[in-house]
């Protein structure tokens, strides 16, 4: 044997300890890396997770607030049946000094998700600006009262020496269904 082979089994006799050290750091290297790549991975997946949870919630409270809002339309919208949409409509004309000659409800529209209701109203009075008010009060209720026809006529009374509008009108508003 010669020298270098006899100094080298030495030094590994001698290293041997070290070397396994060696080697088994490598090792722990090697699979503290393996776990760690998946921990990543797992931390990804969960982040991931998260913002779909997030954006479903963010839908679900978008969802919670329509449904409070329809809600509250709806309690405007069923807060009423024929004979208080014809008495409301009364006291508006009443308030603008306009003369009720009939109010008839007429036939109604079904949906599958609300009833519309109309009315034909035969009114008088003596100033197209009340007239206006009371259809500007009337639509702006929150029970939505639309109006849908609308025929003016200027009329005069050699008689009385007297001038007014007699006005035909149809109004119609809708019920929601349960």
């Amino acid at each position: 044997m010669n020298m270098k082979e006899i100094n080298l089994g030495e030094a590994l006799q001698k290293h041997k300890n070290k070397a396994i050290n060696i080697a088994i750091i490598i090792l722990a290297l090697l699979l503290g890396r393996n776990i760690y790549q998946q921990q990543i991975k797992v931390a990804d997946s969960l982040k991931e997770r998260k913002e779909t949870e997030e954006k479903k919630n963010t839908v679900l409270e978008d969802i919670k607030q329509l449904e409070k809002k329809i809600q509250g339309y709806s309690s405007f919208v069923n807060r009423k049946d024929i004979s208080v949409a014809m008495n409301i409509m009364s006291e508006i004309a009443q308030a603008f000094s306009i003369n009720v000659i009939s109010l008839k409800p007429e036939v109604q529209q079904e949906n599958p998700l609300y009833t519309r209701y109309f009315f034909v109203l035969k009114l008088e009075t003596d100033s197209y600006h009340y007239l206006g008010k009371f259809i500007s009060t009337l639509e702006s209720r929150s029970e939505l009262y639309s109006v849908q026809n609308l025929r003016i006529s200027p009329m005069y009374s050699l008689e009385q020496q007297r001038k007014w509008l007699s006005i035909d009108l149809t109004v119609s508003t809708i019920l929601l269904k349960e």
